[in-house]
């Protein structure tokens, strides 16, 4: 399944931390027991839940963003800025942003308008394009967001943000805490499942 195309990563508590997507196997997951999950769940059944939990959390993060943003025209200004900054420097490392982000989409369409005539190797093919596509667009929003000049104004952004999130609605603070929270356990989830995956090939491979 593909995942949403990439946001401009303006800051945890700009881009409120997409919700992560359903790229991890959790189907896969589905057999592996981790210790973070209750007995009768399942790796890929806790997956869900906390993808759940962060879609939620976020969707009222970003509503309460929208209106601070809608309160404090510069706020709007300084985001719309840094935002600039970003793609600015990314073009400066040879990644148009607004193409590579279309393309993604454009890749994403094509394969839900075909999803029932696609072979598998197409499938594969696209799932592959895609990925690479995504991980480039990363890969240079990462190295933008290293940048002493981006972190610094990334910085400010962030303390502007959840103070004119806090005039909305003080317990804005609180609610990006939980966020945090709930995506470090989907990583440490996640995590848990690759290796124990990895340790079931690594036995598969001995015995052959």
């Amino acid at each position: 399944m593909f995942m949403r195309s990439i946001s401009l990563p303006v800051l945890f508590a700009a881009s409120l931390l997409a919700a992560p997507t359903h790229a991890e196997d959790t189907s896969a997951a589905d057999s592996t027991a981790t210790e973070a999950a209750p007995a009768q769940l399942t790796a890929g059944q806790v997956l869900q839940q906390l993808q759940q939990k962060i879609q939620q959390l976020g969707n009222r993060l970003q509503t309460i963003q929208q209106q601070a943003l809608e309160k404090k025209p510069e706020l709007q200004q300084q985001k719309d800025d840094f935002a600039d900054m970003v793609q600015s420097k990314m073009a400066e490392l040879g990644v148009n942003a607004d193409e590579a982000r279309q393309k993604l989409e454009k890749i994403a369409a094509e394969a839900k308008q075909k999803a029932q005539s696609l072979t598998e190797e197409q499938r594969e093919k696209m799932q592959q394009e895609y990925t690479e596509q995504r991980n480039a667009l990363q890969q240079a929003q990462q190295q933008v967001m290293q940048m002493d000049e981006v972190k610094a104004a990334g910085d400010a952004l962030s303390k502007a943000l959840v103070d004119g999130m806090k005039t909305v609605d003080d317990s804005s603070e609180q609610l990006l805490e939980q966020l945090n929270q709930a995506q470090a356990q989907y990583q440490t989830v996640v995590q848990r499942v690759m290796q124990h995956q990895a340790q079931q090939a690594a036995q598969q491979t001995s015995a052959e």
